[in-house]
This record gives structure tokens, C-alpha cells and sequence, in this order.
């Protein structure tokens, strides 16, 4: 396999229709510079589903889309950080590429400092973090977009539209459609009932 900077993605890209236990999300078509937000159902389920959706993602499209990286926010187990936090710099060189231009314009524009420790930022501020540590690896990204108050979710959003903008590709997995006109696919999940 190649290493990640040397892979490519063949767009488009067809995901087929895919049913994790019982949600079903119809197939789309991702292209580059594509940003496509799937709404699935609130519930219990909802981390469940977006993880199990992002790994058949990747495994449908390994061959021929390898580029496409979940953003996943985890540095560690709790009490390891709790007797040894884990700095923004530390975050970064362990899951993002330091020496991407992508980091040095973090740091400009954003609050974010390399020795900031990561438990000291809220959950909003984590999510954007480890977008932006992603795509210093990878243009070509999804996400999950819940739980974030309106201002983060639009700041997000307008980093995708850029990411976009740039030729990388966002499939988002939300629990509401408050980006339904700014997106270039809305994919709506629904519920099968046996």
C-alpha cells in the first residue's frame, strides 16, 4: 500500500446503500470538492452508527478511495491523561503531519497554542482541533457533526466549505439538517421497521 501522501482518491465515488442494524442510508455519489451531510436519527446509537458508517466507508472504498479518514478525537485513555495531559503539539505530531502548512495556519488562526493541553479545551474546541489535525493529513474527511453549539458548527462548516473550495471532499453525520442548502448532497437516513 502507499504510503498516505502518496495515495490518491478516484472521484467519484459511489456509496452504496448501506443498512447498519436498523438504519438505512441510501447510496450517493461523492465527487471532489463535494460536501455531503447524511442525517441519521437521534437515539442512543447515534456514536455507534456514525463509527460503523465511517469504517464501511472505508472498507467500500479502500480500493479505489484510501484517503478518506474519520476525524476522531481521542488522545488517550482518561487516566493516562490525567496524570500525563497531552499538548496540542503532542496531538499533533501523534495524528496529523506537523509539517503541513495546514498546522502553521491552525496555530495563526485559531486560539489554539502548541502548548495548550488538550484537556483543557471543551468538547467543541476538541472536534475542531482534530478536524483541522486531520486535514493536515488528508483532504478528504468524515465527520461527525453532533453535539457542537451553532457558532462551532458553522465554523466547521465554513473550514469544510474551504477544504471544499480546495478540491477535498466532507462526508458529514449529523443529527440535524441546519446546513441542508450550503451542502452539495443532503442524504436523509431512515429507520426500518420490521
Amino acid at each position: 500500500m502507499l504510503p498516505l501522501k502518496a495515495r490518491k482518491i478516484s472521484m467519484p465515488v459511489l456509496i452504496p446503500e448501506t443498512q447498519l442494524g436498523t438504519v438505512l442510508i441510501p447510496s450517493f455519489t461523492v465527487s471532489r470538492g463535494n460536501i455531503v451531510v447524511i442525517k441519521l436519527p437521534h437515539g442512543a446509537l447515534f456514536s455507534w452508527l456514525t463509527s460503523s458508517f465511517a469504517d464501511h466507508i472505508k472498507r467500500q472504498t479502500s480500493d479505489i478511495a484510501p484517503a478518506f479518514a474519520y476525524v476522531d478525537y481521542s488522545p488517550g485513555t482518561s487516566l493516562k491523561r490525567l496524570f500525563s495531559p497531552v499538548s496540542i503539539k503532542d496531538y499533533v505530531h501523534k495524528a496529523g503531519n506537523p509539517s503541513s502548512p495546514a498546522i502553521a495556519e491552525m496555530y495563526k488562526s485559531t486560539e489554539f497554542s502548541p502548548g495548550t493541553k488538550l484537556s483543557s479545551l471543551i468538547s467543541g474546541d476538541q472536534k475542531l482541533l482534530a478536524l483541522l489535525v486531520t486535514l493536515s493529513r488528508t483532504p478528504h474527511v468524515i465527520l461527525n457533526m453532533s453535539g457542537l453549539d451553532p457558532e462551532r458548527a458553522k465554523r466547521i462548516f465554513s473550514i469544510l466549505q474551504d477544504n471544499a473550495s480546495r478540491q477535498g471532499t466532507s462526508i458529514i453525520l449529523d443529527l440535524c439538517d441546519e446546513f441542508k442548502s450550503e451542502c452539495t448532497h443532503f442524504i436523509e437516513s431512515m429507520v426500518i421497521t420490521v
